[in-house]
Order: C-alpha cells, then structure tokens, then sequence
C-alpha cells in the first residue's frame, strides 16, 4: 500500500495544496490510517492527503528519497503547494527532499518526533520553509537533552516538546490526537 491518497472530495476555496506524509522506516502505511483520515476530515476534505513508505523497490534512504521525488513530479500538478508531514526517519528524508529539489514549493513542514542528527539540522536554519519540530518528551531514540541543545542553538525556530505523553509509535494510539494538533498548526499557511 504505497503513496495512497485520499481525494479531494469538495472544491476548495483555498490554494491549491496537498499534504504529503512520509512515514518511518519500516514504515507500514495501514498503521497511519486514522492519522490520515482524521487530517483529511478535519482539514474539511478540501486538500488531498497523500503517504509513502519505503516501498516501491527502493533500497536505502537516498533511494526512498529519490522515489518520493518522481513520484510528486509526476502527479502532484504544477503549481501546488505542499504540506510536508515526516514521521521519524521520514523527516530526515522530508529535510534531504527539500535540499535535492529546492523547487519543491513547502509552505510548511512538520517534523514527528524526528529522528534526525545536528548534521540535518543545517536545512532548519537555511531554510524558506517554515519547519515545526515535534520532539518526545520521553522518546527513546530522541532524548530530551537533545531537544533542550537544539532549542538552545535555534532559539527561533519553532521546535516544540510533547507534553501530552504522546509516545514515538503515535500512530498505534494516538493518530487522532497528533492528526487534529498538524491541523492546528497549520491551519493558517492553508488560507489564500
């Protein structure tokens, strides 16, 4: 089941978007499912709602990266404006994507308990795109510390901590919960 959508089932009198989830690695689409609906209904199924996994024949990161890449080139209409939503690995690869293809037109990206090292951080502080880091406060492949140094050396970037306990495996019980704060924080980059 890879690179699902859910269509657009209403016309919108918004901009022309579409969110894109990539998920971790192993990443099993079916376990994000209502993650996804809960983001296409709240958001008033005016945007598609897209997710790909590793799949597709890819081997490694760079291949996953480059499979993502031609398959938004080849149907995601010009012109649209994406929502980039990485969950664990899938932010390393949502921060790559953006550097391999700067003319990726991100209003925003948002960035799951992600599991990414200082070297990636570097896009965070390059980059036109408007970045939300969503860390765990007690998530065991991110520790806290790690958080509190990179708020530290990013005091304006919008790099927040879980206080709701929602752990690292959101989707298994929490998918809804993480699904309705996305919309919240990006609710107003979708406006005209």
């Amino acid at each position: 089941m890879n690179s699902p959508f859910l269509p657009v089932e209403q016309k919108s009198p918004f901009k022309l978007v579409q969110l894109t989830v990539k998920v971790g690695n192993p990443g099993v689409v079916g376990f994000y499912k209502t993650f996804m609906q809960t983001l296409h209904q709240t958001l008033g199924w005016r945007y598609p709602v897209q997710i790909s996994d590793g799949s597709g024949g890819c081997v490694g990161l760079n291949g996953q990266m480059e499979h993502k890449l031609v398959f938004l080139r080849e149907h995601v209409p010009r012109g649209t404006c994406l929502v980039l939503v990485g969950h664990s690995v899938g932010c390393y690869i949502i921060l790559e994507m953006m550097t391999w293809d700067p003319e990726l037109q991100v209003v925003k990206s948002v960035m799951l308990f992600p599991t990414i090292e200082r070297m990636a951080l570097w896009i965070f502080c390059h980059s036109s795109v408007q970045l939300v880091f969503y860390y765990g406060a007690s998530d065991h492949s991110y520790p806290v510390q790690s958080h509190q140094e990179i708020k530290r050396d990013f005091p304006n970037g919008d790099i927040r901590l879980c206080s709701r306990g929602i752990r690292h495996a959101l989707v298994l019980d929490t998918g809804k919960e993480v699904a309705d704060m996305i919309v919240e924080w990006i609710h107003s980059d979708l406006q005209t």
